[in-house]
C-alpha cells in the first residue's frame, strides 16, 4: 500500500509539472484581451468558418484564430506552439474568414488495378473543376491575406467584438 501511494505521488508530482509547462505563457506573447469576431452573410450567422487575423504590419511567432459557432460567434485565441490562451495582443488586424464547401455532392469510387495512370488523371482532374464549381458559403477571397477587405483594431479597454457582414463586399471578379 505504501509503494502504491508513493507512485501516485509521483505520477502526480510529474502531472502537475507537464500541465504547469503546457500552460506556461511564453515570454514573446504579450498580453492578451477578449476577442470576438461575428461572421454573418446579411442576417443570417455563418457557422463553421476559420476566422483568422493577421498583424496589419509587422510579423509574429504566433497564430491567432478562432472557429464560428452556429450563431456565427468565433472568440479568438492566440497560440503559440503546444501553448493557447485566450483572446489576442492589443493591434491592427487584418481578418480572413475561410470555410471550405460541402463536398458531399462530389462523386466517389474505388480505385480500379486495372485503371491507366492518363485514366486515373483524367479523373482527378475532372474532381478538381468540380470542387472549384461549388457553390461557397464564404466566397475564397476573404480567406487570403492579400485580398480580404476586414480590418480590426484590439484596444485596451474596448469590447473588441466585431461584426463581419460578407455580403456587404461585392466579390472580386476573376
Amino acid at each position: 500500500m505504501k509503494h502504491t501511494m508513493t507512485i501516485f505521488r509521483s505520477f502526480l508530482l510529474l502531472f502537475t509539472i507537464f500541465c504547469w509547462g503546457c500552460n506556461h505563457h511564453p515570454n514573446n506573447v504579450p498580453e492578451l484581451f477578449p476577442c470576438n469576431v461575428i461572421v454573418k452573410n446579411d442576417s443570417t450567422p455563418i457557422q463553421g468558418a476559420l476566422v483568422t487575423l493577421g498583424l496589419e504590419e509587422g510579423s509574429s511567432t504566433w497564430a491567432l484564430s478562432g472557429v464560428t459557432n452556429s450563431s456565427g460567434l468565433a472568440i479568438i485565441k492566440t497560440t503559440q506552439q503546444s501553448w493557447q490562451g485566450s483572446g489576442v495582443p492589443l493591434g491592427k488586424y487584418i481578418v480572413t474568414i475561410s470555410k471550405l464547401p460541402d463536398t458531399s455532392s462530389l462523386p466517389t469510387r474505388s480505385l480500379s488495378p486495372t485503371e491507366s495512370a492518363s485514366e486515373r488523371e483524367r479523373y482527378q482532374k475532372e474532381l478538381e473543376e468540380r470542387y472549384k464549381a461549388l457553390p461557397r458559403e464564404v466566397p475564397e477571397q476573404f480567406s487570403d491575406f492579400g485580398t480580404s477587405p476586414f480590418r480590426i483594431s484590439v484596444e485596451s479597454g474596448k469590447n473588441n467584438t466585431f461584426d463581419i457582414d460578407i455580403s456587404k463586399i461585392p466579390p472580386i471578379k476573376k
